[in-house]
């Protein structure tokens, strides 16, 4: 038993060995496939782009990928989703922007040193007697004044603020809209219900019934005493005279006939 666990151990470790040899041996081939791979993929790339036809065929054949993926809802477009997704999405935007942007700035930074590091290269005979027969040598200090760089700066500044303003001013037509279209909802649900006066009640309330005019003249005295008495109580500043104002519409006949609940209730 000892003797095959032994051999069972050495077949396995022999196994494993032509295994990290073959892959060692497979990874560069995969390398190598990729590379040419890639290296044809980029000939084509330029072949079709040299070629106005092909590129143009090219193109619209992009246009029609893309419309079958918006189609098929793939493609999802910034206007067809909420306003805290439209908030997400350009967050993303700005963030992704912003990364391109200075790995660029430091791929050019990175460049601006090798060749501050890098020495110049040996002029060649013919410069250097063109040099010493110019009567104006190069002025070392040329480049971009202060001023230009001070103004470029301001400039910067000022479309920034400008920026900023318009989007504060964005934000208040935005809101005066939505109160306007607020206000519109309000006037037309007003238009449609119709004037409140005591008449148009009283109709409202008779109708579909019969009464005697002496009990609709009734009816519209008692909803103007009733608007009066409203317009009465809201003109009252402080709590002792809207008290001493009920005091006065009230009394032992209201009390009676137990009134005292529906004045109040009126003359809220």
């Amino acid at each position: 038993m000892p003797k095959r666990k032994m051999i069972f151990r050495r077949s396995c470790r022999i196994y494993y060995k032509i295994m990290a040899t073959s892959k060692s041996i497979r990874e560069p081939r995969r390398k190598i496939r990729n590379e040419i791979s890639k290296n044809a993929m980029r000939n084509l790339c330029e072949k079709i782009k040299s070629n106005p036809l092909l590129h143009e065929e090219e193109k619209r054949k992009a246009r029609e990928r893309y419309q079958a993926r918006k189609e098929t809802g793939k493609v999802h477009l910034i206007s067809a989703v909420s306003e805290r997704e439209k908030r997400k999405i350009r967050k993303g935007w700005r963030e992704r922007s912003k990364k391109a942007y200075y790995a660029k700035k430091g791929k050019e930074n990175l460049m601006a040193m090798f060749n501050s590091m890098t020495p110049p290269n040996s002029p060649l005979p013919e410069e250097i007697v063109a040099e010493e027969n110019n009567p104006y040598p190069p002025d070392p200090f040329a480049g971009p004044s202060c001023q230009f760089l001070k103004g470029k700066l301001l400039q910067r500044k000022n479309r920034e603020k400008m920026r900023t303003e318009i989007e504060q001013l964005k934000k208040q037509l935005e809101v005066a809209n939505r109160k306007a279209e607020k206000c519109k909802k309000r006037l037309a649900r007003l238009k449609k219900k119709g004037p409140n006066n005591p008449t148009k009640r009283v109709h409202d309330m008779l109708q579909g019934q019969e009464v005697t005019p002496e009990v609709k003249r009734k009816l519209v005295i008692a909803e103007v005493v009733q608007k009066q008495i409203k317009s009465n109580f809201r003109e009252q500043k402080t709590v002792g005279d809207k008290q001493r104002f009920i005091n006065c519409i009230s009394g032992d006949i209201v009390k009676k006939y137990k009134y005292r609940k529906l004045i109040g209730f009126i003359s809220s």
